[in-house]
C-alpha cells in the first residue's frame, strides 16, 4: 500500500499521529532516507504528526555508562540535526525494561531489574535526550514499557535521572483482563504516582483477530479507549496496527492480524484489494 493511500485513510478516520520504526545506522542515519522524507511531506498536507520510534542501535551490556551515553548522544545528534525540522516528539526504543528484566520475575518490582544493566541503558537514553534537547528544546521525550505491570521501571528511570517527558506503555487485552481480575487499575496509577502525560503506544486485542473474531478485537479496542477518556492524563492512544501483515510466521503471539485493515487477496500484484475490519469502523 502506498505511503498516500495509508495517510488517506489515517485522515479519513481522523487520527492525528501515525507511529513508526526508524531503521538506522550506528550514526543515527536513516537507512530509507527517501521513503522518510516521502513521508514527511505527505505527514505535513494531510495535518497528521509522525512519531517515530528510534533504535537504541549499539546498546551493549559490556559497556561502561560513558561509552553507552556517547552512543546514546551520536545517533540523536545526528538524527535530529538532519531530521529534526520533521519530528516534535521522539520515542527512544521499544519495550526495553524486558532485556533487563531478571529471568523468571514478573518486573513489579524494583528488584526484578538487573541493576548493572539498568546503569548502561540509562546512560544510553540520557546521551539520546542530551543531543535532543541540545538542538530541540521544546520537543518531548516517550520512553515506552512492554506493559503489564511495569511501571515500577520508572520509579528506576527518575532514580537514575532519566528526563523523559511522556510516560509511554503497551497494554493489550490480556494484560487488562489480568489487571482487573487482581483489581489493580493501571491509569490510576501511572496518574496518580508520576503526574506526567501517558501515551499509550501500543494498545490491541491480545492476537488481534487472529484467534479471536474481528468483532471482539472491535469490542475490545472502542472499550478500552471509552476507558482511556476517564483519565485526564491520558493524552494518546495508538492502535497497533493499521494493516495486517499475514506474511509473518504463524507463531504464539502472531502479529500477523493486528491491523484494523485486512488484505482480501493473497496476490502480491494486487495491493489495492483490501477492506477496513471492524475495528476501523470504530472511527467512522
Amino acid at each position: 500500500m502506498s505511503l498516500s493511500t495509508q495517510f488517506e485513510i489515517l485522515k479519513k478516520k481522523k487520527f492525528r499521529q501515525y507511529r513508526f520504526d526508524v531503521p538506522i545506522d550506528y550514526n543515527g542515519n536513516i537507512k530509507n532516507e527517501a521513503t522518510f522524507f516521502e513521508m514527511t511531506t505527505i505527514a505535513q498536507q494531510n495535518k497528521i504528526d509522525l512519531l517515530p520510534m528510534i533504535y537504541m542501535l549499539g546498546l551493549n551490556f559490556n559497556d561502561d555508562e560513558t561509552s553507552s551515553f556517547d552512543k546514546g548522544y551520536l545517533i540523536c545528534d545526528t538524527f535530529v540535526k538532519k531530521y529534526g525540522a520533521y519530528i516534535n516528539y521522539y520515542e527512544l526504543g521499544n519495550e526495553e525494561d524486558l532485556l533487563i528484566t531478571k529471568s523468571g520475575t514478573s518486573g513489579s518490582d524494583p528488584e526484578d531489574y538487573d541493576q548493572d544493566k539498568l546503569k548502561v541503558v540509562a546512560a544510553f537514553w540520557k546521551g539520546m535526550i542530551a543531543a535532543i534537547k541540545h538542538q530541540k528544546p521544546d520537543a518531548k521525550i516517550i520512553i515506552n514499557t512492554g506493559g503489564w505491570f511495569h511501571y515500577v521501571f520508572f520509579d528506576l528511570l527518575t532514580k537514575h535521572n532519566v528526563a523523559y517527558d511522556i510516560i509511554g506503555y503497551h497494554w493489550y487485552s490480556k494484560m487488562d483482563e489480568y489487571a482487573q481480575s487482581v483489581h489493580v487499575d493501571l491509569l490510576d496509577i501511572l496518574s496518580k504516582k508520576f503526574h506526567k502525560p501517558i501515551w499509550l503506544t501500543e494498545i490491541n486485542q491480545s492476537n488481534g483477530s487472529d484467534l479471536y473474531t474481528e468483532g471482539k478485537q472491535a469490542a475490545w479496542i472502542k472499550a478500552f479507549i471509552n476507558t482511556c477518556r476517564g483519565y485526564p492524563l491520558v493524552k494518546a492512544v495508538f492502535i497497533y496496527e493499521l494493516l495486517d501483515e499475514p506474511d509473518l510466521p504463524n507463531v504464539d503471539e502472531s502479529e500477523r492480524h493486528y491491523g484494523i485493515i485486512k488484505w482480501t487477496t493473497k496476490s502480491k500484484s494486487n495491493l489495492n484489494d483490501w477492506h477496513y475490519k471492524k475495528a476501523a469502523q470504530i472511527f467512522d
